[in-house]
């Protein structure tokens, strides 16, 4: 049976998007998105499910961040999900609160790292950001965690049985390319660009600088033996340039379609593309149980990205 949220509405808004599709699909809602591959069921013993969303703003309400996410986490029994695009300045009060959300949710077993930006501690809104939450006896799993000073990813290193570890991360890729004089002063590419200035870098590339900085810590977690599930909206189909050289240089292949003969739908509502994958290496793919992609609305919370989801063998 597939689980279906009381709580599903229409689409958010993006503010952050604005080349990579024509004008005629920006404006053109999907009422739908069927699930694609396996539909999410009842999580048997032995197994590990991991989701991932661009979930377009973090819910906050009384001083706790993430309320309606947690629940749904806690409903579909995902032992981890990676959320982008959060939209939160992730102050030392910020993450307390999304921390305490957590710990109540889940009995103080949550383990949490979230990523921005640079920004002023008074920026209660900051476009972009990333966040990773787990939960129950997973979380003892969770050796190390970290984030990228840019706020493009987060990461988690988790041990696995068998001393078989996994380097996880949660990433976002924004639109605009290197260059894009056309992009608002809110959005995530401007303040990436106006970091990177500040720290020396005459000609910013936020687009491509991502797939450095995680090269850098898949480098050095992959040579201690950990296999790499990278997830992350790109921006871009699998065959972009940029992408393709990323996965080709890690291994990675895309979780979802694997071994599937029918093309998938896209994952963005506003869009008749699929940017949204979980990549991993042939370790990971050989771990997979089920995995798919949710309807459009059937995620962690009502937002125009679909949700990503895998079940692996312990």
């Amino acid at each position: 049976m597939q689980l279906r949220l009381p709580w599903a509405r229409g689409p958010t808004n993006n503010p952050d998007r604005d080349n990579t599709e024509t004008e005629e699909y920006q404006n053109e809602i999907l009422q739908e998105i069927e699930t694609f591959g396996d539909q999410i069921t009842t999580k048997l013993d032995g197994q590990v499910r991991i989701g991932f969303q661009n979930i377009n703003g973090i819910t906050k309400a009384n001083e706790l961040i993430g309320a309606e996410e947690l629940e749904a986490m806690n409903e579909m029994n995902f032992d981890m999900i990676g959320m982008i695009e959060t939209n939160v300045n992730w102050t030392h009060n910020a993450r307390n609160y999304l921390h305490s959300a957590a710990s109540l949710r889940f009995n103080n077993t949550a383990r949490c790292v979230m990523s921005s930006g640079r920004a002023s501690l008074n920026d209660i809104y900051l476009p972009g950001g990333t966040a990773m939450i787990t939960q129950g006896n997973f979380s003892w799993r969770v050796i190390a965690r970290g984030m990228d000073h840019l706020g493009s990813f987060t990461w988690m290193a988790i041990r696995g049985k068998k001393d078989i570890g996994v380097i996880v991360i949660t990433a976002y890729r924004v639109c605009q390319r290197a260059g894009t004089i056309k992009s608002g002063p809110d959005t995530a590419f401007t303040r990436q660009c106006i970091q990177m200035r500040e720290e020396g870098d005459k000609n910013p590339d936020p687009r491509n600088k991502i797939f450095e900085n995680m090269n850098d810590i898949l480098e050095e977690w992959m040579g201690k033996g950990f296999h790499p599930l990278v997830m992350i909206d790109s921006n871009s189909e699998i065959t972009e340039r940029n992408l393709n050289e990323f996965n080709k240089r890690n291994g990675l292949h895309d979780i979802i379609t694997s071994g599937r003969d029918t093309e998938a739908p896209p994952s963005y509502a506003r869009g008749r593309k699929r940017i949204d994958f979980l990549l991993g290496n042939d370790h990971v793919q050989r771990a997979v149980i089920n995995s798919g992609a949710l309807g459009l609305y059937d995620g962690l919370k009502a937002s125009d990205h679909t949700m990503q989801y895998v079940d692996l063998d312990e």
